[in-house]
Parts: C-alpha cells; structure tokens; sequence
C-alpha cells in the first residue's frame, strides 16, 4: 500500500513560494553581509577593551589638583632636608603635582598625561617613610583610573618596587663625575686636555649667580640659547627645571665661556670681564646634598668652534673642586650601556643597538654617550618600573615625548611641560586664603589641631585653635601677596 504525501494547504494570504536556488542565494548574502557588519565592530570591540586595560581609556579619569601654596613650600623643605638624589632638584618643577605620605615627610612627584602618573625618580623623603609614599600614590591613581609609572628610578631602589610586583626595564644611566679623581693629565686624557686648552686661548670663564644676571647678559644668553635650538622646543623632563635665562631656582649658578674680543689681550677680572658669550652651563647644587652639583642646561653658540663644552665642563669642575663639591651629574645617557666597553651586550642588546642606528639622527643618544665619556665619569644606572608590559610602549612614547624628542606639527604641544606649568599657574593665581590652608599640611596640622588633652571643651584649646588659624590665614596672605 502506497502513500502520497501532499504539500500542506496554503492559507490564504500567504506569499509566494521562493525557488531553493534563490532562497540559498539570499541567505548566503545575509550571512555575508552580517559577518562583514559584525567583522569591524567586533575588532573595534578587542581592542577598545585591550586599550582600556592598558591606559584606562574608556574610564573616568580625574585631572590631577594644582598644587596648593602649602603643598609646594611642604615639598620643598622635604625635598632640602632628604633629596640626596640628583633628581630632586626637578621634583619641584611648576608642572609636578605631589602626593604625600601619610607620615608628611615623603612624597612623590608626578605629572598625569594620556592616562598615565608618571613619576621622575620616585619618592622623595624619610627613608622610613619612602613606601608610605608609594602606597599613596598607588591609591591616588587607583582612585582616578591612572597607570602609576616611574622613570629614571636608581637600581638601587628596585627592592621597594619589587615588593610591589612591578616590573622594570633598563633605561640609560647617570654619569656622575668624581671631581677628587677628575684630571686633565695623562695620555689617555690628552684629547680633552687639547680641546680645553685651544678654547682658554681666547675665552675666560665668568661665573655668577643667575639671579644677579646683568638684563644686558641675561638677554644675550637667551638669544644664544635660541639660536641653539634653533625653533626646536626646550627638551628635559627628569632634569631640568627653568625654561629661561633668568628663571632658575634659588642657588643656581651659570658658568659662561667669554670671548675676548682682544686675544693677544691681558685678561682681565673675570668679576669685571666683558666680551660676547659662545656658551654656558647652568649649574645646580643638589637640595639634600650641598657636596654635590647637577647640570641644568647647556647651551653653546652654533658657530662657535669645537670644544666650548669641553672648556665649560673641565672649568666648571674646578671650580666646583675649590667649593668643596665631591662629585657632579653631568649628564643623563639614554641606553649607555649598550655603547660602553666594559659591558657584555646579550644578543638581545645587540639586536636594539642595530635598530637604534638608524635613528640616531633623530635621538642621539650615541652621541651623547661618547660626549660624557670624556669625562671619564661613574655610571649610576637608572631603570623604567611599570605595572605590565604591555603598558611599556605608551609609557616610551610619553616619556620621549616629555622630553622634546617628539617635536612634531599638533603632536608636539601635547607633550609641551608649559602646558602643565600653565594649568597649576592658573590655579594658583585664582587660589583665595581659604582655599591655601590645607589641613594635611603637617606644619598647618600642628598650629591647627589642639592636643589630645585640650579638646574636652576646653577654652584654651579654642583659643589656641583660632589664633592658629589666624596665624596660618595671615602667613599664606602674605605669600598669595608676593
């Protein structure tokens, strides 16, 4: 017995049946179509959350507060007081923002871009207080969505990082001249000793304080200086600290080779000496250290002939030598060790010395490792510490930035420290008495907050609370004044 199957009765105003060959033709198109769709937003999708975990983009992220009045003059006594390192002179540049201890006697400098707190040298203060320093800043940029780094940090230091499971990579070193060892005998030094001696032919050394600048002086050194970078913008993040001739912290001096405009001349004072400039250092004395001296700027004339910074440099350390100074940082080396004799490159470092050849036009930092070797100086190490390794690229690309070796069209003002420098001005100047008491401030705390003893109702601690307050808001008067 046989049985037919018939096709199900259509109800009425039902559509007409599609063919097979069509239906898989539209289907196919569907899929193609959605899978082309869905293709680009998917990726888009990857990699805003692989962004997001690298620099925290996507996220709420908070501009960091302008330092108040108290917050800087705080720092800067810590800073007096602890500040071996040769960095922490430029841990008070305008554009730092500063997180404290909870103890009040460290802190830890920082600049906030592109998502990330980058951190000059890390915390300065109290020994006993430097990892207090480092908790609060790690919670102030997890309370703002930021990526704590820290550049320049001495590998001496890595223990208090390690304990934190950060990361570290290497990234130049310090060459710190001991001036006690320092010479310009022997055959080895003959080369300095040559340039040295063809530039004092015809140049004396002037030395002054820059805040006793003649405007005369100070207007040509600023012409020089320009003519010296020639449009390119200032570079220096970890160590530099004024923009201007003029402008330096308190105690810097400037050590400029004059021309005389007579060579067969007698030469005269150098307090007295005249002549046109060719070049100049600005030299600081580092805060917690008064035996040692870090270079600032220098600056030379284009058209000036070889070996006015040899003449600079060699002069400068003696004269350091006769002020008691023990050692002098002359200079920061991205990558030295690559170039240095005694240092077996892995295959790894000679891998990156082929890739940064080409380069070197645009970063010259062998150039500049072979200009501090002359000074036959000692290597201070200093390493990049990050949270993942993924982040090590961005924070390369700031920290480059940061330092002027991105001076491009519309990319370079991002990364332009003025801009920084402007914001906490700006906030500054708008600042009202109210707003320059800060509780946190230890030296406010102890006018402002009465003992223990005193604050069971009475009047005395009333009365010493208000004429702290009193003498705080008539202190910070008078500085807003100034």
């Amino acid at each position: 017995m046989s049985c037919i199957l018939s096709p199900p009765a259509r109800s009425e105003g039902s559509t007409r049946d599609v063919p097979p060959a069509v239906a898989m033709s539209l289907a196919s198109r569907a899929r193609a179509s959605w899978a082309t769709y869905r293709r680009p937003w998917r990726r888009a999708a990857r990699w805003s959350a692989v962004r997001a975990r690298v620099t925290g983009a996507g996220r709420r992220r908070a501009r960091p507060p302008a330092p108040t009045v108290l917050e800087r003059r705080r720092a800067a006594a810590i800073a007096r007081r602890h500040g071996s390192d040769t960095l922490a002179n430029f841990a008070l540049r305008a554009d730092r923002s500063f997180c404290f201890a909870p103890g009040g006697d460290a802190f830890v400098p920082f600049v906030v871009l592109g998502g990330f707190a980058l951190s000059p040298g890390g915390p300065i203060g109290a020994l006993d207080q430097m990892d207090g320093a480092l908790d609060a800043f790690e919670q102030l940029c997890a309370r703002h969505r930021w990526r704590p780094a820290y550049v320049s940090v001495p590998s001496a230091d890595l223990g208090r990082y390690r304990r934190r499971r950060l990361r570290h990579f290497y990234f130049g070193d310090e060459a710190v001249v001991r001036i006690a060892d320092f010479s310009l005998a022997g055959k080895r030094n003959k080369s300095l000793r040559q340039s040295v001696q063809r530039i004092a032919r015809d140049h004396e050394l002037l030395v002054v304080s820059e805040h006793d600048l003649s405007p005369e002086l100070a207007e040509q050194l600023e012409a020089l200086s320009e003519r010296w970078r020639a449009g390119a913008p200032e570079r220096g993040f970890s160590m530099a600290t004024a923009r201007r001739v003029g402008d330096g912290p308190a105690g810097a001096k400037l050590f400029v080779a004059m021309r005389r405009d007579d060579p067969n001349g007698v030469s005269p004072e150098p307090a007295t000496f005249t002549g046109t400039p060719s070049g100049f250092l600005r030299v600081l004395p580092v805060t917690g250290d008064p035996s040692a001296w870090t270079l600032d700027a220098m600056r030379r004339e284009p058209t000036s002939p070889n070996g006015v910074t040899e003449f600079l440099v060699a002069r400068t350390i003696g004269d350091l030598r006769e002020r008691g100074a023990e050692r002098f940082s002359v200079n920061f080396a991205v990558m030295a060790r690559l170039y240095r004799d005694d240092h077996h490159n892995s295959r790894g470092d000679r891998a990156l010395v082929q890739m940064m050849r080409p380069f070197n036009h645009f970063f010259p930092f062998k150039s500049l490792y072979d200009s501090n070797r002359r000074y036959r100086p000692e290597w201070v190490s200093r390493v990049l510490v990050y949270r993942s390794h993924l982040q090590l690229p961005f924070i390369t690309v700031l920290y480059f930035g940061l330092e002027g070796y991105l001076s491009w069209p519309l990319v370079g003002r991002w990364f332009d420290p003025e801009r920084f420098a402007r914001r906490n001005a700006a906030a500054w100047s708008l600042a009202t008495v109210d707003e320059v008491i800060d509780l946190r401030d230890s030296v406010a705390r102890s006018s402002l907050v009465p003992r223990p003893e005193q604050r069971d109702g009475d009047t005395e601690s009333d009365d010493g609370l208000r004429e702290g307050r009193r003498d705080v808001r008539r202190d910070a008067a008078k500085f807003l004044a100034t």
